[in-house]
């Protein structure tokens, strides 16, 4: 049991106060299996990568996706992130084929063109909130992979306004009794219009999508022209929509905040910026970043997972749905687990100095000593994210056609901390903008 632990709110305050320090603290002692009391109701917080791939992939099929997804489906219904054992298996079959490495080249020029725009519009000495920037070009590339650009615009401007009450809904919940969402409360009534007007728009979307039958590929028609392999059937509209909100909820927020931190972290880290700088110079020169530069790029990576290692998804919830043996612990069913790729990520047995940004620890040299699973940035086993070869590709060339081009300092006087969410987040990044003869 962690230490702290109250009558009836257990460790659920302490939690709520400061997340990523109580995470850490706990998952300090070295067991990677600590039992929590969030309220009344008893967790495992999985703080070590073996009990962690017991769940996701060695014996996922005991565990169902828990709590804080299900709490999703008032959004997404049952989709990719809600379902679970053999209704998974046959969706991801049908999503798959959109989202091979072979399909990229068709959405490549959609990052290019965003992130080249992104940095045409920063301005010498003119302070710009960096981590904004990459949300709204985040959620640009999102939507226009999904639509045709006529349609991406007011799905974008809904998106944006509604998103982030969705998202502190869904994490609110997920840890209060279900009669809590049934209380006329401010912002259980915010979280519902928010919940319906995302729908509404991505329903809009696809009714004028299908009526303007536009050229060219996009994830929307691929969606629509899926088909089971076996019984031949496609997916309805309303699972469409659904699909298509939990594409644009793992597509924004996570990236945005990984770039944000990857010019936080250069900055502090002025030899790791010059090595990055003489790197793009070399491979990119004055041109934008093309998806044909990402593997020339090793140093650019090795900035990325140190990134992507820091700033890891904060928890993972998953229930037993029968019995289960997780770090040499027997779980019974119905248990609820919470694995921490934040703390997993910071196991001083495989990362040395833990809390110290290295991205040497990622070089050809030294990463093959890593155990292949104790770093999970995308997830693991059959729920791993569908959309990853995507999102890495995106992180590359943004951050390499920003960085060819500018140099980027913070706001003197603005003091950057970590904000918990599904990753951490800045509080804010307002950056002043450098040109880089």
């Amino acid at each position: 049991m962690a230490r702290g632990r109250l009558p009836l709110a257990g460790h659920l305050l302490s939690l709520a106060r400061d997340p990523l320090r109580f995470l850490t603290s706990v998952g300090s002692d070295g067991s990677g299996l600590v039992r929590l009391d969030l309220g009344t109701t008893p967790m495992y917080l999985v703080t070590a990568y073996e009990p962690a791939d017991d769940i996701l992939a060695g014996q996922a099929g005991a565990f169902g996706v828990g709590r804080m997804f299900k709490q999703l489906s008032s959004l997404i219904g049952d989709s990719l992130a809600t379902l679970e054992g053999e209704s998974h298996l046959k969706r991801r079959r049908l999503l798959q084929p959109p989202f091979l490495s072979r399909e990229l080249p068709g959405y490549g020029g959609i990052m290019v063109r965003r992130a080249q725009s992104l940095s045409d519009s920063l301005r010498e000495g003119r302070s710009t909130l960096m981590d904004r920037s990459f949300y709204r070009l985040t959620l640009s590339a999102a939507a226009e992979a999904l639509f045709s650009v006529d349609l991406a615009g007011p799905v974008v401007a809904e998106v944006d306004r509604s998103l982030p009450v969705v998202t502190n809904g869904v994490a609110l919940r997920a840890f209060l009794p279900k009669a809590f969402e049934s209380l006329p409360l401010p912002l259980n009534r915010r979280y519902d219009l928010a919940v319906r007007r995302l729908r509404a728009v991505i329903e809009t979307a696809i009714d004028q999508h299908r009526a303007a039958a536009p050229a060219g590929a996009n994830l929307l028609s691929a969606l629509m022209a899926s088909r089971d392999a076996d019984s031949g059937e496609g997916l309805n509209d309303g699972q469409i929509r659904d699909e298509i909100i939990t594409i644009m909820l793992a597509g924004t927020d996570t990236p945005a905040a990984l770039l944000s931190w990857a010019l936080y972290e250069l900055e502090r880290h002025p030899a790791a910026e010059r090595r990055l700088h003489e790197e793009l110079d070399e491979v990119v020169g004055d041109r934008p970043a093309e998806l044909a530069d990402v593997p020339r790029l090793p140093f650019t990576a090795q900035v990325l997972n140190e990134v992507s290692r820091l700033y890891s998804a904060l928890l993972i919830m998953r229930r037993s749905t029968s019995p289960a043996l997780v770090g040499g612990v027997e779980v019974p069913p119905g248990t609820d687990l919470l694995i921490c790729p934040y703390v997993i990520h910071r196991d001083p047995r495989f990362f040395p100095e833990p809390g110290r940004f290295d991205p040497d620890r990622w070089s050809s040299e030294r990463a093959h000593r890593l155990p292949r699973k104790a770093y999970l940035p995308f997830g693991a086993g059959p729920h791993k994210c569908i959309g990853d070869s995507f999102a890495w590709a995106e992180l590359v060339i943004v951050l390499a056609t920003v960085c060819s081009r500018w140099r980027l300092r913070t706001a003197t006087g603005h003091a950057v901390s970590a904000v918990p969410g599904v990753v951490p987040r800045p509080n804010s990044l307002p950056m002043i903008p450098e040109p880089r003869s």
